[in-house]
């Protein structure tokens, strides 16, 4: 194999260096139609309308012109059901193999790009640095070359990310970074343009994001685009590693990872577009998330093949990002630097979603993660080079010059980016607050990013905390629902229950409407049915600290066949106030029935909320003559460029009484449940009394009737030291598992309000409760 030579001359009139790669040149087998359709896989051209086709199912989408065609990778022998579905098609290539091994030459093999990575490394050490990112499954490393002035010190330099080869197949999107790489250290010192970007730039390149896949399918010659993840309980290998991604981080259900908003996505594990087990479960995606969450990137692009467009955000949804008007325009710049390959004219700009729909991919999550999570602008784009997935050497020398142009433009208007693009005002930290003995007291906070110039915060005040179980059987109200609604038809308590809509291509979701405060040992707890078309649709339980970036605790998939209770311990989120959700996302090809959920536990409740002020001009609030008891803030920012942003963590202060710092401590202990009684202790192990203490016991589950299945009392005072048993009456019959959710309230308590839940088994006999 050739190895890329030095460059002899260099040119210092220009802005990008050109650099000659030593390809050995191919015919092209773009020839089609052919007679003879026996090879493994065939790249074909299916004739689309208006509306996009429903395709067979676990083909792989290549390439698409919304309204007009859609290039799909299939196996030879399932030729016959596009014609069985009525789908026009005209073949492209007849073997991708073949067409692979033919174009191997012309590009590099993995083992020599490490080695040309090393040699722009060795060779320019004052400017370039090369280290592993992260370990594939097949135990390879993944290479980042880092280019600046001062290669691995963080200066304030806008940071600027280009990668490559996500997908297996999409080799030149190697060749561009290798030839961006090579540009921007040989030009160092002699081109005044390149030698600027590198001293004022701190630049990561990875040429080879999935180097598992790029081995398995260049160096070996096996057709593929996933990574080689390989999943022993469906016997298949490989994760598409631009749909692993987190999602949009907008807190929007439809751009979070695991919905299906096209043919594009997939849950099933022998598609080419298969999402993963979970967001960012691949090591290669967490490789390149750990670069943007902890550098400041400014601009990015990630290469592939093939469709000659240069694309932004969203991808997931029509709807424009809160920085289109900049975002396009800078697209359409970095487009109009790139020539097609064949024919007059450059690159076609747009919108991601403009080419299909998809989740999960690199620039939903880089540009809605910097936005809405981290407060900073990220511009990223992704470049559908070539017109084809590897072209010959005949063509490769201008692609990988011309989107290296298109990558010095966004290299030049990265520290614009920065230094133009206001941010939001992301939420707030509220400093701990101690116990206050006299309601004269200061709530103050610290900004996440001063850079977004807020004018003015919003402070509220809410008070009458409890912790609740949501049976469904009072309304909605604890809920934002999307999709989802009350429901009589199935119910493990009561007579309601919540439960998602159906359809094809569908993606609901509840959501609690106030954060919960989480406190060591908490868990989450509920009771779910679900009938849900197996390793296709799924749903998930998830939950947020800012309501815009979710992690999902579980999902779930298959048939239940009955009611099963499902637990989570809450305790990574101690001390912070989280949001919980429930998504049901399903695909286009049938489903089955839906997902309920019953008994949710626990759910906030706020008697008061109160805004203290909304023109709060400094990063504190005073407060004075507060009475005795229990105040929870919330508090979030304003500038005159995004409005309002999130809510910070909730914050709890507790005034005690008396001007003393004494004050009760409520725990709960000794569950039982048996034959004649289901009861709790509260005790009192603080150091003054407890006055008008609330307590109750919620019972839940089972397959049974009951009469008063939640007792509530309220004590007039626990003395220090004092415990008291809550016992529940009335009857009980069942059989199976049930729930007992417990709590006690007291105002004046550290905290005023402690929780738990426990299970138990009942048999068919009554039971005295």
């Amino acid at each position: 194999m050739n190895i890329l030579r030095k460059a002899i001359g260099i040119l210092v009139c220009m802005l990008m260096i050109t650099v000659a790669y030593p390809l050995v040149g191919a015919s092209n087998p773009f020839q089609g139609p052919f007679d003879d359709l026996t090879s493994h896989h065939v790249l074909v051209r299916v004739t689309t309308g208006s509306s996009a086709p429903v395709l067979p199912k676990n083909i792989e989408i290549a390439s698409d012109n919304p309204g007009a065609w859609v290039d799909v990778i299939i196996p030879s022998y399932r030729l016959q059901e596009l014609s069985e579905m009525s789908l026009p098609y005209t073949v492209l290539i007849k073997d991708l193999e073949a067409y692979d091994a033919s174009m191997m030459g012309s590009y590099h093999t993995l083992n020599q790009i490490q080695t040309i990575l090393e040699g722009i490394a060795s060779n320019h050490s004052d400017i370039a640095k090369l280290y592993s990112i992260g370990t594939t499954y097949e135990g390879r490393s993944i290479w980042c070359l880092e280019i600046s002035d001062n290669p691995g010190a963080d200066e304030g330099e806008s940071g600027v990310f280009f990668m490559g080869v996500h997908h297996a197949r999409e080799w030149p999107g190697a060749e561009i970074c290798l030839y961006i790489a090579n540009n921007l250290t040989v030009g160092y010192g002699v081109n005044t343009t390149i030698t600027d970007m590198v001293n004022n730039r701190r630049i990561w390149i990875v040429p080879v994001m999935n180097p598992d896949g790029y081995y398995y399918c260049h160096d070996l010659g096996i057709d593929w685009r996933k990574n080689r993840d390989y999943f022993p309980q469906y016997g298949t290998y490989g994760v598409d590693n631009n749909r692993n991604y987190n999602g949009s981080c907008d807190g929007n259900g439809w751009g979070a990872w695991g919905a299906v908003p096209s043919w594009a996505n997939s849950h099933s594990s022998d598609n080419e577009c298969y999402d993963g087990p979970g967001p960012t479960s691949e090591a290669e995606n967490q490789a390149i998330s750990s670069i943007f969450l902890n550098n400041n990137i400014s601009a990015s692009i990630t290469f592939h093949t093939y469709g000659e467009t240069v694309m932004w955000p969203w991808g997931y949804t029509n709807t424009q990002t809160p920085d289109n008007a900049y975002l396009s325009l800078v697209g359409q710049q970095i487009a109009a630097r790139i020539s097609i390959q064949q024919g007059s004219g450059t690159y076609d700009p747009h919108q991601s979603v403009g080419l299909y729909p998809t989740v999960g991919d690199t620039i939903d999550f880089a540009y809605g993660y910097s936005h809405y999570v981290q407060g900073r602008a990220t511009f990223v784009y992704c470049i559908e080079a070539c017109n084809e997935f590897h072209p010959g050497a005949n063509y490769l020398n201008q692609i990988c010059k011309e989107n290296g142009d298109g990558a010095l433009y966004l290299l030049q208007e990265a520290q614009n980016i920065r230094d133009t693009v206001v941010p939001r005002v992301i939420p707030p930290v509220i400093t701990t607050m101690p116990n206050d003995s006299d309601g004269n007291y200061r709530v103050s906070w610290t900004l996440q990013n001063s850079n977004a110039n807020p004018d003015y915060f919003q402070l509220s005040e809410m008070k009458n905390f409890s912790m609740k179980t949501d049976d469904a059987e009072t309304g909605s109200g604890f809920w934002k629902l999307e999709g989802f609604s009350l429901s009589t038809t199935r119910y493990h308590s009561g007579s309601h229950s919540f439960k998602s809509s159906s359809g094809d291509y569908t993606v609901c979701s509840m959501t609690t409407l106030t954060p919960i405060p989480i406190t060591p040992g908490m868990k989450l707890s509920f009771w779910c049915w679900y009938s849900i078309q197996q390793n296709y649709d799924y749903a998930y339980v998830e939950v947020s600290e800012n309501g815009r970036n979710y992690y999902v605790l579980d999902s779930y998939t298959g048939s239940s066949s009955n009611w099963v209770n499902k637990e989570y311990s809450l305790d990574n989120f101690s001390g912070k106030s989280l949001f919980i959700r429930f998504r049901y996302a399903t695909d286009a090809y049938g489903h089955q029935d839906v997902f309920y959920v019953d008994d949710i536990a626990p759910i906030a409740h706020f008697n008061s909320t109160t805004i203290l002020s909304s023109t709060i001009t400094t990063p504190y609030y005073d407060i004075t003559n507060k009475p005795l008891g229990t105040y929870y803030y919330l508090v979030k920012g304003h500038n005159t460029v995004r409005g309002w942003g999130d809510n910070s963590t909730i914050k709890m202060i507790n005034i005690t009484q008396g001007g003393s710092e004494n004050h009760p401590v409520l725990v709960l202990g000794n569950f039982t449940a048996s034959a004649g009684k289901i009861s709790i202790t509260i005790k009192n192990i603080g150091d003054a009394n407890a006055t008008n203490v609330n307590a109750s016991i919620h019972v839940s589950g089972g397959i049974f009737s009951r009469i008063d299945n939640k007792k509530t009392v309220t004590y007039p005072m626990l003395a220090i030291d004092q415990e008291k048993t809550l016992t529940t009456n009335g009857y009980l019959l069942g059989l199976g598992k049930i729930t007992l959710t417990v709590s006690a309230h007291c105002n004046e308590a550290i905290p005023p309000t402690v929780w738990g839940n426990t299970t138990a088994k009942i048999f068919l006999f009554f039971i005295t409760i």
